[in-house]
């Protein structure tokens, strides 16, 4: 009777932590292709590999509206371009995460400081919302949502103070 019980309890332990590790291995990944370019493309206003690691057809929602696909890229590229003495760079926290072989979506928060000379350095912060897809074994943003604001309160550094920054 013993192995009877037994059995199945180590059987969903197996499946259980074989789950983990998919998950870990997507989430390292994710890290590799997306978020440390994502990271140096903003950080250098670098609009080529921005723009790669976004589908064709992705969908950029914020504050300012909605763009979709060449639409969105076109207009990274113009902005980019601009030249500027401001400098940025971008942190990133990730709060939640749900994988599957081929598509991801990821909950997060972003730091964005911006640096400028003789002015006092800013830094802006707001929640994320992407959705992931695995296209020819790479993963691309298709989806990406930003606010400054979660259930009306004004996102700052208070919502990240529990979380892990991304090495990136």
């Amino acid at each position: 009777m013993k192995k009877f019980v037994l059995l199945p309890i180590v059987l969903l332990m197996y499946i259980h932590l074989n789950s983990q590790e998919k998950n870990s291995i997507i989430h390292n990944n994710i890290i590799q292709q997306v978020w440390k370019p994502f990271k140096k493309s903003f950080d250098t206003k670098d609009a080529n590999t921005f723009n790669s690691l976004h589908t064709d057809s992705v969908l950029r929602i914020n504050a300012w509206g909605i763009k979709q696909g060449e639409n969105y890229k076109n207009g990274i590229t113009k902005s980019y371009s601009k030249t500027s003495k401001r400098t940025r760079t971008i942190e990133f926290w990730i709060e939640q995460s749900v994988f599957s072989e081929t598509i991801a979506h990821q909950i997060g928060y972003y730091a964005a400081t911006y640096k400028e000379p003789k002015t006092k350095d800013k830094t802006t912060y707001a929640q994320f919302q992407v959705t992931l897809k695995k296209r020819h074994g790479v993963w691309k943003i298709s989806q990406d949502f930003d606010t400054d604001k979660v259930g009306g309160v004004k996102v700052d550094s208070t919502f990240i103070k529990r979380l892990k920054k991304l090495k990136l």
